[in-house]
């Protein structure tokens, strides 16, 4: 994704310390070039492992094209937009990565 100029760290995090309906959140600073990236502790999960393991992956590349769309305006009222848009992208790209393999 061309990211290589931020600096990104990686937390797991348990569903208490997420949003509530989410299994993943990214922070950032723009200034700095460094994000934040928290996913779901697999112990919260309650779905086949490689069902999770597919589903911690999608998230990963939900939360990086946020990451990568930070040069957007962002409001309130374009984040039901920018939320479906990163939905469709994350998808199509998992999905192509696992047609590779």
């Amino acid at each position: 994704m061309k990211l290589s100029d931020w600096r990104i760290t990686w937390a797991i995090a348990h569903r208490s310390d997420l949003k509530p309906n989410t299994v993943g959140q990214i922070h950032w600073d723009k200034p700095s070039k460094s994000a934040s990236v928290l996913v779901l502790d697999p112990s919260d999960y309650r779905m086949p492992f490689n069902a999770m393991l597919d589903d911690m992956e999608l998230t990963i590349i939900h939360e990086l094209i946020h990451l990568k769309l930070t040069s957007l305006p962002h409001s309130e009222a374009s984040r039901g937009s920018e939320e479906e848009a990163v939905n469709g992208l994350s998808e199509a790209l998992f999905a192509l990565e696992h047609q590779k393999q």
